[in-house]
């Protein structure tokens, strides 16, 4: 709630995506191979939003995107 508020202040869209510290435990012990594949970040992540209709291809798949503040003041 803290980081929606004080982001809304400074109109920025942002998340604070899984959050739950059993996830991010579990994913620290997982092997670098599945975490990175031939080059892919996320792979796991990727692989199992496949079968979700919400998240085609070009949205799973595409790149990172820099945040680039072009605000001149």
């Amino acid at each position: 709630m803290k980081q929606d508020r004080l982001s809304m202040i400074h109109a920025v869209e942002s998340r604070v995506p899984f959050a739950d510290h059993r996830l991010a435990e579990y994913v620290f012990r997982l092997p670098p191979n599945y975490k990175i594949h031939e080059g892919i970040e996320k792979i796991i992540l990727r692989e199992s939003l496949k079968e979700e209709t919400e998240f085609p291809e070009e949205i799973r798949n595409r790149p990172k995107v820099k945040f680039e503040n072009n605000n001149n003041n």
